[in-house]
């Protein structure tokens, strides 16, 4: 696999406000923007792996969590 050595932009498939969302991949970090618009979100890939992560482990908790039963 190719490292990242200049940033790549792609159009994604998702909508945000009407607008598609721009995906710009940089060395350390993913800037998300909406198309036409310079503001954005940046975030660096560690925190884009252990936001996964977690998501992961709380479906799995809430799957693995005993139904409760309603008192009368």
């Amino acid at each position: 696999m190719t490292t990242l050595a200049k940033p790549v932009r792609r159009e994604t498939a998702v909508q945000y406000r009407g607008r598609p969302l721009i995906a710009e991949l940089h060395a350390g970090f993913i800037h998300l923007r909406e198309k036409g618009r310079r503001a954005g979100v940046s975030v660096d890939f560690r925190t884009v792996y252990e936001l996964g992560w977690k998501m992961i482990a709380r479906q799995a908790q809430v799957e693995n969590q005993p139904t409760k039963r309603k008192r009368r």
